[in-house]
């Protein structure tokens, strides 16, 4: 026998649903059974996590009872013994230690993981009493159990066919506490680590876990891919409910990840489909040999998967995919050495800073280009190398710091970050051009275009000799792959990073949340925002050097006059955060009472310039200045080149590049803005009063392009604030346009449930009730999704016009099963009780019908089982109190429940007017996934 066979099994979420779990249960038993019969038993099992729906153990009870014991019965004598499972974050009971904080929890306590007495003591005190019942009612690990144990691990090597095969377990949820579990989870290295080593001379391994690898905190991920590359693992588990294969690497070496769907995420009838994976692998070959499969309400059987994983590797149906070599991928990083090799191929977007380079670019500035430089132009190494540009102070530090490091060794990373216009360019390209010229042990290699990828694997082949200082101006795109290749380098002492960003890219990235001195690697952050007197002394003597023409408003001063007037205005400027301070005084006091004419001369020059399909630059640049005057500071390249429309590539040559030649934008690897606040503000009045352009105009040709083309499937930066443009306008006062942007988004999205709750909603916040129901009652047909949340938006709108009846209908009608066939969530039952509550008592205030303020009471009632937030408490409140002045009492949950049916008829009954004929009657409405919410029979 050369075939090991497993059954790969995850997310059961038993409790959820107690006739369809039991029912799938028994699909499943009855499949694994013909299966047995047919002498295709498995040899392993394996369960990957949320066994239980919310940790409680009556439902590990109901799991094992109904499931584990008769699957476990199917097997033969042999396989019996090799089921194993492990926990998943719908195993922990939320219950439990609410007060404590998971995430970041490593940060205070380093050891929190350590496979240590310590260790064990700290997970004891916090996380542990979350996962007791799922402990308690292990079936598969008696004894003590290995979560509570030092190792927090569970491992077997077991003899199967003349091998050897290593099973470990571990747990992935150990700190996940809310559904914002992304990017905040850890399988412990060290727990992870040490059990490795227990199953390390196996032949064939396999790890299960709950959460795949990149739910794991960013500054663990690379770490744990190279372990689990370096014992080539199979890695199995679950989660996103759906099947899916990667060869994964890690330093340098391959292994595979399989994840198995959710055996049980909702009823057979509805739209989730549940799936479980079956896999054989040729003991010889390491060939896999994978079946996933389906249910189908349709044909009542166990059915292949199609979309589980990748054609490339189907093969009739069967997908065969390989268990990877356990040798390092060759060319790629292993021990984290580079070879000795010479320097051959440069990635697309990277180029070679050396002396040829630079004295390539260098050019003698004539006193136009100069000027330009001073009134705002973005620099270019024409500007850094030449001496008529100040060195900013900060360049010498710089020098100093890459120095030092180069000389001491030690792999540094040093960050220049600051608002823009605050010199972060200039200060950047004239770092590198000092360390290039005056010495030759440093090779620089530049981030040359913004749109190319960063790769771990060509720095890592870098040759050895000198040092090499990998520099990018646009460093939040790269930040990530930077950071795991810093992580993957440690033992590389003649590589450094320098890298520039605007702080609020940084942030936007994420980046600000790496654990950059990790593995005691020296990160420095370097904030530009200012000038010092030097920096101003400087700037005054180059500007001086043009006379008139350099020092414009600041010509009758003295040198140092000119200085301080600088500086005071610099100081003047910090206040505004977002916007450079440096530039902003520039702008004050060398140009002063003439910036307007300043920005009309510019207007006019722009408006000759005509290369853009018939447009000019200054019909691009109004685009720019609009966002940036009214703060909006998202405008990416995607949305200006279709708002132009021009290609991208176009948009660089054609656009984006004349305007930075004339000091009227600047750019980031993402978004394109004028180079201050104060540039786009007064150039927007100039637009307005001189030109006769209206802003909301280009708002509105804007928000349209980047919704046409989101909706269309393209990724379009911060896409969400376009989606909801219309709400800062609304929330700055200027109701009107908020509601016509809404209407724009409308236009072209018109069966978009969001774009006609947003409308409706604006038009209820301002006052205008009747225009909302009237969107609503014009619908014709049924949307296909989120239809609760618009029903919801129906039902508030009609109760704004003192349609009290028709609103309590809509609102049920928007938790019920009619609806949609996901059942309602916890936060949006709690907002509609709350709100069908207040209602249900405002009619009973007008008709002092017992129904109505019982079916309050009711509600007050039953949202007592739901997990409340701070706002749903206290607008129950009024609800509650009018209940209880009523007369109202408590009731059994079940009747209840039934108080809650029976308000909705008799408001349906009393109804203020007549609804389209899509909204059934009352009595026809259905509440079966609420009451299982609520665990209520219903």
């Amino acid at each position: 026998m050369t075939t090991l066979r497993w059954l790969h099994l995850s997310d059961f979420h038993t409790g959820k649903d107690g006739y369809g779990q039991s029912r799938l249960f028994q699909y499943i038993l009855e499949h694994v059974k013909s299966r047995v019969e047919a002498a295709l038993s498995p040899d392993f099992v394996f369960i990957t996590g949320d066994i239980a729906n919310k940790g409680q153990g009556e439902q590990y009870q109901e799991f094992n009872e109904n499931f584990l014991l008769p699957l476990i019965g199917l097997l033969p004598p042999e396989c019996q013994s090799r089921v194993y499972l492990i926990p998943g974050n719908h195993d922990v009971d939320r219950n439990q230690t609410r007060a404590v904080q998971t995430y970041g929890v490593l940060v205070k306590i380093p050891d929190f993981f350590d496979p240590s007495e310590k260790g064990q003591f700290e997970r004891s005190q916090s996380v542990l009493p979350r996962f007791r019942a799922y402990a308690e009612n292990d079936m598969i690990n008696t004894g003590e159990h290995w979560l509570f144990s030092q190792g927090g691990v569970f491992s077997h090597n077991i003899s199967f066919n003349g091998k050897t095969i290593g099973v470990l377990g571990i747990n992935t949820a150990w700190l996940s506490c809310s559904d914002y579990d992304r990017h905040q989870l850890s399988t412990g290295k060290p727990l992870l680590e040490d059990g490795l080593e227990k199953i390390r001379d196996c032949d064939l391994k396999f790890v299960l876990g709950h959460h795949p690898l990149d739910w794991f905190l960013d500054e663990e991920l690379e770490p744990v891919r190279s372990l689990l590359g370096r014992h080539n693992v199979i890695y199995l588990h679950g989660h996103m409910h759906k099947g899916r294969a990667r060869h994964e690497e890690g330093a340098g070496y391959p292994f595979l990840a399989l994840q198995s769907g959710a055996c049980f995420q909702a009823r057979e009838d509805e739209l989730w489909v549940n799936r479980f994976l079956w896999c054989e692998m040729d003991l010889k070959t390491h060939e896999i040999s994978a079946e996933p499969l389906q249910w189908s309400h349709d044909n009542h059987e166990w059915t292949l998967d199609p979309l589980a994983f990748p054609e490339k590797y189907r093969k009739g149906d069967r997908w065969i995919i390989s268990l990877p070599s356990p040798a390092p991928v060759e060319g790629r990083l292993s021990s984290g050495k580079a070879p000795a090799q010479k320097f051959r191929e440069m990635p697309k977007g990277w180029v070679i800073v050396d002396r040829k380079y630079l004295k390539s670019l260098a050019n003698e500035l004539t006193a136009e280009q100069a000027l330009s430089f001073f009134d705002g132009r973005a620099p270019i190494w024409r500007e850094a190398l030449a001496p008529q540009i100040p060195k900013r102070e900060i360049v010498n530090s710089l020098v100093g710091d890459l120095d030092a490091a180069r000389k001491a060794g030690g792999l540094q990373v040093i960050l220049l970050i600051g608002a823009a216009g605050e010199g972060k360019t200039t200060a950047l390209l004239q770092t590198i051009c000092d360390l290039v010229n005056s010495s030759h042990d440093w090779h620089v290699l530049w981030h040359d275009d913004p749109g190319s990828p960063f790769s771990a694997e060509f720095i890592a082949r870098l040759p050895k000799g000198g040092t090499w200082l990998i520099a990018s101006d646009d460093a939040e795109l790269i930040a990530r792959r930077v950071y795991e290749t810093t992580q993957l380098l440690t033992d590389r002492n003649d590589i450094q990073f320098l890298l520039c960003s605007r702080d609020t890219d940084w942030k936007a990235a994420g980046a600000d949340r790496f654990n950059w001195k990790q593995n005691n690697i020296k990160f420095t952050q370097l904030s530009l925002r200012g000038l010092s007197l030097d920096d101003a002394e400087q700037v005054v003597l180059a500007w001086s050097k043009y006379g008139k023409d350099g020092l414009k408003q600041l010509n009758n001063l003295t040198a140092k006059e000119a200085s301080m007037r600088l500086i005071e205005a610099a100081k003047s400027e910090e206040t505004n955060r977002s916007e450079g301070s440096f530039f902003g005084s520039v702008l004050q006091v060398r140009l002063g009472d003439g910036f307007k004419d300043h920005i009309r001369t510019l207007l006019e020059k722009l408006s000759v310039r005509s290369n853009i399909n018939q447009k000019t630059l200054r019909d691009a640049f109004m685009y720019i200045a609009a966002m940036h005057a009214e703060g909006l500071q998202f405008l990416s390249k995607e949305v200006l080149a279709d708002v132009l429309e021009v290609d991208l590539s176009n948009l660089k040559r054609g656009v984006l590049f004349p305007l930075g030649e004339e000091a009227a934008i600047a750019t980031t690897g993402r978004f394109v803005f004028t180079r201050h606040r104060s540039i786009a503000t007064v150039a927007v009045q100039i637009l307005s009063d001189e030109f006769d352009i209206d802003p909301e105009n280009l708002f509105r040709d804007l928000m349209q392009s980047a919704i046409r083309i989101g909706s269309a499937g393209s990724f379009i930066p911060e896409y969400s604030r376009w989606v909801y443009l219309c709400d800062h306008f609304f929330d700055k006062g200027d109701l009107a346009f908020s509601i016509r942007l809404a209407q724009a988004v409308l236009e072209i999205t018109p069966n978009d449930p969001f774009s006609i709750v947003k409308l409706a909603q604006l038009y209820r916040e301002a006052g205008q009730s009747e225009q909302s129901i009237q969107i609503f009652r014009s619908i014709k047909s049924k949307i296909q999704r989120n239809e609760r949340a618009l029903y919801s938006e129906w039902a508030a709108s009609e109760g704004s016009c003192g349609n009290l009846a028709l609103s309590v209908w809509l609102y049920a009608y928007s938790i019920s099963d009619e609806v949609a066939r996901q059942p309602p969530d916890n936060h949006r039952t709690q907002r509609t009780f709350n709100s069908m509550a207040f209602t249900f008592s405002e009619l009973y205030e007008n008709f002092h019908l017992k129904v109505y303020i019982e079916a309050c009471g009711a509600l007050v009632q039953l949202c007592s089982l739901l997990n409340l937030d701070t706002k749903s408490k206290e607008g129950l409140n009024i609800s509650k109190t009018r209940a209880k002045v009523a007369g109202v009492e408590d009731v059994s949950l079940e009747i209840a429940f039934q108080h809650f049916r029976e308000g909705i008829v008799s408001a349906w009954e009393d109804r203020e007017d007549e609804l389209p004929k899509l909204i059934p009657p009352a009595h026809n409405l259905n509440f079966h996934g609420l009451a299982r919410l609520l665990s209520i029979a219903n």
